[in-house]
């Protein structure tokens, strides 16, 4: 496996307001995209243009990533969803590492990975209980 600091990283967030993207040497962002809520709830298809854009200003393929992170913490439940699919998808019948964050925190993202804290693909869910005790208790 290789070091952090060398290790390429896609982050999707598509349970906080908008839709963000990035793409991570180590601790580095090579490049982000931040779409606000309301352009990110024009077209079903914006999050798959904005995740092609990303690439094309890395010039960098889904081969490069070596560990895909996606935020499944407390927010949208229909964004974890969304992020969860997608996040799927990526990483279907290839060898990249998936890492679940509850936000976007570059240190959690470095613990995760330097303790091999990965989701095996078929155990990726929406964390649906999560949801509904925070939600129901506020």
């Amino acid at each position: 496996m290789k070091k952090f600091e060398e290790s390429m990283f896609f982050i999707l967030d598509t349970v906080s307001d908008g839709i963000y993207v990035a793409i991570l040497r180590g601790k580095d962002e090579l490049a982000s995209i931040k779409l606000e809520k309301e352009e990110s709830r024009k077209s079903e298809a914006i999050i798959f243009k904005t995740i092609k854009d990303l690439f094309k200003r890395t010039k960098l393929g889904f081969d490069d990533i070596d560990c895909y992170g996606v935020i499944n913490g407390m927010g949208s439940w229909t964004g974890a969803r969304i992020g969860v699919a997608i996040i799927k998808a990526f990483t279907l019948g290839g060898s990249q590492k998936i890492i679940e964050l509850e936000k976007m925190d570059i240190s959690d993202l470095e613990e995760k990975y330097k303790n091999n804290s990965f989701v095996r693909l078929d155990k990726l869910e929406p964390r649906y209980e999560e949801y509904i005790v925070r939600t129901k208790s506020v």
